[in-house]
């Protein structure tokens, strides 16, 4: 499923994972508890830092396979 990215009336940015068919229900802040609305957003096409870390280590040999 994908993540897609909410922002409540308090102005905190979440991103909730869900189904393509309920991401235009309100969802709940973590921080504050409002419902968020979703907010179209465009990601960039490069993957999270942490992902390209763990790679690299894997490519290494130093963590175990997935």
């Amino acid at each position: 499923m994908p993540f897609y990215e909410y922002e409540c009336k308090n102005n905190h940015v979440f991103d909730e994972m869900c189904s393509m068919k309920d991401r235009l229900q309100r969802k709940e802040c973590p921080e504050c508890g409002q419902k968020g609305n979703f907010r179209i957003s465009v990601r960039g096409t490069q993957p999270p830092k942490y992902l390209i870390a763990f790679s690299f280590l894997a490519f290494l040999n130093l963590v175990d396979d997935i």
